[in-house]
């Protein structure tokens, strides 16, 4: 419990960010600097009025595949075997669910790589295809399925309700990592409305290393903790 009293700091610190933005982007204006005032007229109608934007433009469905997909291995206990602890049963599940892994795998090289595929763009190349769009989310989706025909095989999700109790219980169980979430996309809608990475050079660069870090490292701690305590 301790561990995850610590996490409830993560909202009070982005919101303390957000505050020292703010002053800081009204001290900026006063003194000449290329910012934008969060605390000017146009700066509070837009933190007012872009709250849904900055949570639809955040990682969020990503987020929630991505912890999904790690739900699913650890729930269906393939996380385990992959460790090399098995009995016989799990042997030939792991052995099914790779062989489904190796099908899934090569359906997608087909509609990738051969002549005219039907994941290539327009041009027959992979640069903005679909197959790069999708790449990411279908790669989480087909380790979710992979990972509950392991359990089903292996026998330890013998009903729906259990692999929907698999595929959700880490969710669950790090809801609070969402409150954050929500705080943290507009802190990262903050910083890029008002352009306070401009002030530095390869601003953007420096802009994007920041917004990763803000989404994934919360991610992360709430992650490491929840292996801890359990």
């Amino acid at each position: 419990m301790r561990h995850r009293d610590l996490l409830t700091y993560i909202p009070l610190g982005c919101l303390l960010i957000i505050l020292l933005l703010a002053l800081f982007t009204w001290t900026g204006s006063v003194y000449g600097m290329d910012v934008v005032n969060l605390l000017s007229a146009d700066g509070i109608r837009w933190m007012f009025s872009s709250v849904t934007d900055n949570i639809a433009d955040s990682p969020l469905p990503m987020v929630l595949l991505g912890l999904m997909a790690l739900s699913a291995l650890d729930g269906s206990g393939m996380l385990y075997a992959l460790r090399g602890h098995t009995n016989a049963k799990q042997k030939n599940a792991l052995f099914i669910s790779i062989l489904i892994l190796v099908l899934f795998s090569a359906a997608i090289a087909c509609a990738t790589l051969l002549p005219s595929a039907l994941l290539l763009n327009p041009l027959g190349t992979l640069n903005h295809s679909p197959f790069t769009r999708g790449l990411p989310s279908v790669a989480f989706i087909i380790v979710i399925i992979t990972a509950d025909i392991y359990g089903y095989t292996s026998g330890r999700l013998l009903t729906v309700a259990d692999v929907v109790k698999a595929d959700t219980k880490l969710i669950a169980d790090i809801a609070g990592y969402f409150l954050s979430f929500i705080i943290i996309a507009q802190m990262v809608g903050c910083f890029d409305y008002s352009q306070v990475f401009s002030l530095f050079s390869h601003g953007e660069l420096w802009f994007q290393v920041f917004q990763y870090t803000a989404y994934l490292l919360p991610l992360i701690l709430h992650i490491i903790v929840y292996f801890i305590d359990r």
